[in-house]
């Protein structure tokens, strides 16, 4: 965060100061595109402490305007489209992932999305060494 500071004040440093009250100010909305990328990579690797137990991993990719990317997919979410991309997660080799543990949740229907993730594991015929559980985080709906 402290780089993120200290990069935006050199960036308004070399832009010049606010005009005094009164006086014609400067459009700052230029610097702030400049650097949107970086809080949000910041804010992407940030977890809550009590995510620990998920020990996940993060993909995170750039920030990306409109009709930058034909890759990007789109699903059905709950009051919007949500923005995905598809890839592939498994071994070089083709060999099926390996997992030790899989928890899932937080979600509203714990024992069928339980059935919905065997089911999906299985047919990529992927086994949690350790099985599978619901995580102790509670559900909020937002």
């Amino acid at each position: 965060m402290e780089e993120l500071v200290n990069a935006l004040e050199t960036r308004a440093d070399a832009y010049g100061s606010p005009a005094p009250q009164g006086g014609r100010r400067h459009n700052w909305r230029h610097l702030f595109e400049e650097i949107e990328g970086d809080p949000l990579r910041i804010a992407a690797v940030l977890k809550h402490p009590s995510f620990e137990e998920e020990q996940e991993w993060r993909i995170v990719s750039p920030a990306l305007s409109r009709n930058e990317n034909k890759r990007i997919r789109f699903r059905e979410g709950a009051s919007m489209l949500v923005p995905y991309y598809a890839f592939e997660l498994g071994s070089v080799d083709g060999d099926p992932m390996v997992l030790d543990h899989v928890y899932l949740g937080p979600t509203s229907n714990t024992e069928l999305s339980m059935t919905s993730l065997e089911l999906f594991l299985g047919q990529q015929n992927v086994m949690p060494e350790r099985g599978m559980s619901y995580c102790d985080i509670p559900y909020r709906q937002r």
